[in-house]
């Protein structure tokens, strides 16, 4: 039971620093448009928070269940906040945003980084599967719509979009690791 109890204990901790290395970022180059719904930079709360949940399923569930999980959250997510579009585009958008982070978050936890120093690199592994993610995401909208204009510069931005938040999710998810190694040692009597 005290095993079961550090789990849930570390998957908190897990949460809780993945979440505030991303409004950590946001805030330093956002300031406090983070907290405005209406506002683009509110990624940084609402994909940061997603992330950081299902990142911390992924280390106490199976890969099945933080699956099944995370798009309970992103369905509940997708009716109280969605984008201001019309409908059907709006619910596009979100499934194909929430897809390729649940893809990223994925393959980063799937595939760590382990040589020389991972704690510094490993942020910028999963800044660089955001950027991808966020990147690719702009473009299948860009498609989608049948909208070209200013498509380089929305693809550049979103990949300091999503290498932004990556890096924040990253910078926490590790800030966590260390901790969870360094300060929080549990038990292995049963």
């Amino acid at each position: 039971m005290e095993t079961q109890s550090k789990t849930i204990q570390a998957s908190f901790i897990r949460f809780f620093s993945t979440c505030l290395g991303c409004i950590i970022i946001g805030l330093i180059f956002f300031r406090l448009r983070i907290f405005n719904p209406q506002d683009w930079a509110f990624d940084f709360i609402q994909f940061g928070v997603l992330a950081a949940i299902f990142y911390a399923l992924l280390c106490f569930i199976t890969l099945r269940n933080s699956i099944a999980a995370y798009f309970v959250l992103t369905l509940i997510s997708v009716i109280i906040l969605p984008k201001p579009y019309d409908l059907y585009f709006s619910l596009f958008w979100n499934l194909l945003e929430h897809i390729f982070i649940c893809i990223a978050v994925y393959l980063y936890w799937r595939f760590p980084y382990s040589g020389k120093k991972a704690v510094w690199i490993r942020p910028l592994q999963l800044a660089g599967y955001f950027m991808i993610a966020w990147a690719l995401v702009s473009v299948a909208l860009r498609v989608y719509a049948n909208w070209y204009e200013g498509f380089f510069l929305v693809v550049y931005q979103s990949l300091r979009h999503g290498l932004l938040i990556g890096l924040g999710l990253g910078a926490g998810i590790e800030a966590g690791n260390v901790f969870l190694t360094r300060f929080f040692k549990p038990s292995t009597s049963l």
